[in-house]
């Protein structure tokens, strides 16, 4: 699944917004209103993929969303709940 298709099902018109404006995340799904989503250079299928990403750009993503009131699972292999 796409990111912004996974933003979408969020139904969290924030997490839209900022994951379009960025579209720099390759990697996304939700469920539920569930959502996660990856720093990584191709498709995220499986742990071995995920261990490929960059949790480092992640984390900065995390603290900018925290300045803008946005509030993310602290990691990228969280996913983020409706709150």
């Amino acid at each position: 699944m796409g990111v912004i298709s996974a933003a979408e099902q969020s139904h969290n018109p924030s997490v839209i917004q900022v994951v379009m404006w960025l579209n720099v995340v390759s990697s996304g799904d939700a469920h539920a209103g569930m959502f996660g989503f990856f720093f990584n250079k191709g498709p995220v299928n499986n742990f071995e993929d995920a261990k490929q990403s960059d949790t480092a750009k992640f984390g900065r993503f995390h603290r900018g969303m925290l300045e803008h009131g946005i509030y993310l699972a602290p990691s990228a292999y969280e996913v983020t709940t409706p709150a």
